[in-house]
């Protein structure tokens, strides 16, 4: 089974999984200050819903946080 790692876990690759299809199959909302970098690049959010992950990808989810 071909995997790509997300925030250090590995998960299934989908065939044409893109960011924003990962993102929904996560349950994480793209609209609350979510960042998202393959290969340790930073990916624009514009990008998203043509940016495919593929096999061996590391995914990292970078999200917002308030504080003070």
């Amino acid at each position: 089974m071909e995997c790509y790692v997300l925030n250090g876990e590995l998960h299934p690759v989908e065939n044409g999984m893109t960011i924003t299809s990962m993102l929904q199959k996560q349950s994480i909302d793209a609209n609350t200050g979510v960042a998202i970098a393959i290969n340790s690049q930073v990916i624009p959010k514009q990008n998203w819903e043509n940016q495919k992950i593929q096999s061996n990808d590391s995914v990292l989810i970078i999200t917002a946080t308030q504080g003070g």
